[in-house]
């Protein structure tokens, strides 16, 4: 077997380790040449990954769940045992998602899980970072500023 091979689109001669095998013979393009292409090609048909992204996810919506509900240690009847324990509303304020589904919440750093709220209440509590006092002035600065009008 050759040790070097031409590649036919760098046109560079290269050790034989920089070309991908196809049915035990390398190919005719090196690996830094492939690599290349394939994200010139991904940047080019962006739109068309996304799109096929989202089919694939809207034609396995389980499997999504499943892989999203595994950083938080619970499983989709887990998750399911939690909608139903909450009459599938916010646990902040009580309203059913806008769309999609309840996000999960936790504690950043225990890792446990605390309730399912809207993307709304979830991004809150995230911007106050888990803090009770950050809280209870922006509940304050609300109230003050409704007082105003």
């Amino acid at each position: 077997m050759y040790m070097e091979q031409l590649c036919t689109k760098c046109k560079l001669v290269k050790a034989i380790d920089q070309f991908s095998l196809k049915r035990n013979k390398p190919v005719r393009i090196c690996k830094a040449c492939h690599s290349l292409y394939r994200r010139e090609h991904y940047v080019k048909n962006l739109e068309k990954y996304k799109e096929k992204a989202r089919r694939w996810e809207r034609e396995n919506k389980l499997a999504c769940l499943h892989n999203k509900l595994k950083k938080f240690g619970l499983s989709v009847n887990e998750y399911k045992q939690l909608e139903i324990k909450q009459n599938y509303v916010c646990k902040i304020c009580g309203k059913p998602p806008t769309r999609g589904r309840l996000c999960v919440d936790h504690c950043h750093k225990t890792g446990k899980v605390r309730a399912l709220l809207c993307s709304s209440c979830n991004l809150a509590v995230g911007y106050v970072k888990e803090n009770y006092q950050t809280a209870l002035l922006l509940a304050d600065y609300i109230k003050d500023f409704q007082l105003e009008r």
